[in-house]
Order: C-alpha cells, then structure tokens, then sequence
C-alpha cells in the first residue's frame, strides 16, 4: 500500500522493538533516486496517507530510508549490514518467502534507559552561542520579577532562538519516538532559581497517571505508557550547589502518589540523584518521575529552559489562567516548518 506514495519505489514493513510500547511499526523504504525528503518529511507524508486506511497501531511510527534495494540476496545485504554497523531483520512474506532489511537502531539505548530508569541525559545538544542567547532572553524575561517568580512563558513568544527548540532535531525526534508523530507541545517556560529558591518539593507532573495499590507492581517486562514528557535545557554548568534537578530512578513505575513531599525514600533501593549537567546539555524524563529542583545554595541564578510535549488528546498548559483560549501568534505560525506548527497545536489531523 505504502508503494502507491509518490517518489517510493520498495518498502518493508516490519516489528520492531520499543522500549516503551513493547513494538511498534516499521517501516524501511527505498526511494526513487531524484526523491530526497528527511525522515520526518516522509513520516509525516506516511501517516497522512495512512490514517484513514489503518488503525493507528498500525501505521509506521519508525522511518527508516535506504538506497539500497530491499530485494538483495540474503548473504549480499547480511555483508553490507556487518560493514555498516547494523543488525539485520527478516520478515515472512506473503508468499512464504523471507525478505531481509537492514535498519540502524534510532535511539535503541536512549529508549531503553527511558523505559528502565525513567530519563534520560542527552549531551552537548546545544552550543555555546544558543545557550548565551537562550539564557540572556530568559534573563530579560524576569526583569523586574521578583526572586520567588521562578517562571515565565511562553518562551517561543520572545525570539527565533526560543523557537528552535520546539522541534530541535534530536529532542523532537526523540519525543516523537515516545509520544508518536501527532504530538504537541503543552508548555514552554524560562525557569530561573535563585539563592534559597528551587522547585524542591518532590512531585509528578500534572497527575498521577497510573496508580497502583500498595506493594503492587507491573511486570518488567509492560513498559509503561507515556503521556506527557518534559525536556530541560541546562543553560549553566550545574553543581550540587546551583540546586540541580534530582529523579529517582526507575520511580516511573511505583503508581505511588508523592503529595509534594520535601524528603522522599528509596524505590526499589534506589534513592534519590543528581543530574550534574553541563551547559548545552538536555534532560528528557518521563513526566512520572519522582523528581524535584533541588534549592539554589550558590549566590549564581540557574537557568533552564523547559519544554514539554504530551500526546495530542491532554489540553496543553501554555499559560497559567487562559489555555482555553490560548493561540499561538499568528506572526510564529507563519514562518513556522510544518513540524514546529503541528508542536504548537496547529494540526490538520482531527482524530
């Protein structure tokens, strides 16, 4: 079906493993040689086609492109897979016969550690001239705020710089893997903690989710579903002093209620750490998580910029008393690539 797409000339569908929904739909495709799209181009174009031909677990959430023929012998590709790096993945045709693809592994360890620990610490993904510019407009954003204000947005509203991060290339795509293409942003705040100051008692955000009873557990082996995903962009080099974030890992999973407590025990024997970032770096967790922003002991701000993303069906948290009515200004949505309008909730698909 997915040959009848313009500029495709062989596609394999197949399963593939998700650290988080346990599989999820591939698919590899071979285009015409004068047909260059990126991946999220092509993904976008595939789930246009297919969301009224197929239920949703079955379109492809997973884009892989190759120029290579996906008609190979066996023994031709399994050579080319080795030299590449890349494991190889047979699937049954209809025919009966084996059809063998190659595929490089998107974020195989990130999506691991995300379904096993909660987070996950992506490095250097910004330089030092992003995050200069990031940070000064977070600091102009609080000028005349008092220091217990510890956030303001939304920050796509104050520049060109903020709005970059809405779909930066690896975090977007990241979140996509976990959230699906349909995604959306749900808000996008400069946050700055000053002296004594944090965020510091221990919470989830928004909700509880998935609350299980007392002693009770999922199996390890039901990755837990995920709704909303946070992103924190570290504008500083964090100490222990500056009031880092702090997670619990693998907390994700208790389905145990906090009720915004300053101290916290252990999960599973494992308590409480410190991300101890540098400046560029970013933090990407699972909104489930027991976690916190420890207080700022240091005479130096911290700045961060968070951005969280959530499945389509939550009502987005844009601004504290008007997300009913709230609309991004029409100058940002016009100079827009689709992917940042689809983030910022302009979306032609209804269901």
């Amino acid at each position: 079906m997915l040959q009848e797409l313009a500029g495709i000339e062989e596609v394999v569908v197949s399963a593939e493993t998700s650290g988080i929904t346990g599989q999820m739909v591939m698919a590899t495709v071979k285009l015409r040689e004068d047909v260059a799209p990126s991946v999220s181009e092509l993904r976008r174009r595939i789930w246009a086609f297919c969301r009224d031909k197929l239920p949703a677990h079955k379109i492809p959430q997973k884009i892989v492109i190759t120029r290579e023929s996906l008609t190979s012998k066996p023994a031709e590709k399994n050579s080319q897979a080795a030299r590449a790096g890349r494991h190889a993945k047979y699937e049954w045709t209809k025919r009966g016969g084996i059809k063998m693809t190659t595929i490089a592994t998107h974020f195989a360890k990130e999506l691991e550690q995300l379904h096993k620990d909660g987070y996950v610490l992506f490095k250097n993904v910004l330089d030092r001239g992003q995050t200069t510019a990031l940070k000064e407009g977070i600091r102009l954003a609080f000028e005349g705020k008092d220091d217990n204000v510890m956030m303001q947005g939304p920050m796509f509203e104050r520049g060109e710089v903020f709005e970059a991060l809405v779909d930066h290339p690896v975090i977007s795509a990241f979140i996509e893997e976990v959230l699906g293409p349909d995604c959306q942003l749900s808000s996008m705040n400069g946050m700055r903690t000053t002296r004594n100051n944090g965020v510091s008692k221990w919470h989830v955000d928004e909700a509880l989710f998935f609350p299980l009873p007392q002693g009770a557990e999922l199996d390890a082996s039901i990755p837990m579903p995920v709704f909303l995903m946070n992103a924190l962009y570290y504008l500083d080099d964090v100490t222990e002093d500056q009031g880092p974030t702090q997670v619990v890992p693998g907390s994700h999973r208790a389905g145990q209620a906090i009720r915004f407590a300053e101290e916290i025990g252990a999960y599973k024997g494992q308590g409480p750490v410190s991300i101890l970032a540098e400046a560029g770096d970013c933090l990407v967790f699972n909104s489930q998580i027991w976690h916190r922003g420890a207080r700022n002991q240091s005479d130096d701000p911290r700045y961060v910029q968070q951005v969280i993303y959530r499945k389509k069906f939550i009502v987005p948290h844009m601004t504290y008393d008007i997300n009913g009515a709230y609309r991004v200004p029409e100058e940002i949505a016009q100079r827009s690539n689709p992917r940042r309008r689809r983030l910022m909730g302009y979306s032609e698909q209804v269901f």
